[in-house]
């Protein structure tokens, strides 16, 4: 029997060490509206890279490309939730790359953030009721009255990079 021993070197880069994205990871891009975080409802339609985020892992080892299970239950459940991801969704494979660098800190506020850069669609989103803004921040789905409708219950969360951002202009 042979034994490898593996040494691991932690980069202040803060890109997971363990994501290898597999030839056929997939990242998801859809237009999101009706939700909203912290105290911030959406105004208009974003269009947003989604990632998977695994709930069982530690903050730096969460981040990876959908696989074919579950890009096909993030499929049904975002065909089946028009009023919050209407219009068209696209797949693309997924390099290395783009996946989003998250980091601990990436949940802490930052004042000098008008804007997060991520969403964070979770079962169980702790929304932040302080009006302050951090990189990543979890997000409540809406109905069309402005209430909540949250019904994500995927095994699985999803980390959305936002691409169009009608609310924010710098």
């Amino acid at each position: 029997m042979v034994v490898y021993a593996i040494n691991v070197t932690f980069i202040k880069t803060h890109k997971p060490v363990h994501n290898f994205i597999s030839a056929m990871a997939q990242k998801y891009q859809t237009p999101l509206t009706n939700f909203k975080f912290g105290r911030i409802r959406s105004k208009g339609t974003y269009l947003i890279d989604w990632f998977r985020y695994d709930l069982n892992q530690d903050v730096s080892q969460n981040v990876s490309g959908f696989e074919h299970e579950d890009k096909m239950l993030f499929d049904q459940y975002v065909v089946g939730n028009y009023l919050n991801f209407f219009g068209d969704k696209n797949v693309y494979i997924l390099s290395e790359d783009e996946l989003p660098e998250e980091a601990r800190d990436s949940f802490v506020h930052n004042t000098a953030l008008h804007f997060p850069k991520y969403f964070l669609l979770l079962p169980d989103p702790k929304i932040d009721k302080t009006g302050k803004v951090s990189e990543i921040m979890h997000i409540v789905l809406l109905n069309n009255e402005g209430k909540e409708n949250h019904t994500y219950n995927l095994p699985f969360g999803v980390i959305g990079r936002i691409i169009i951002n009608p609310d924010f202009k710098e």
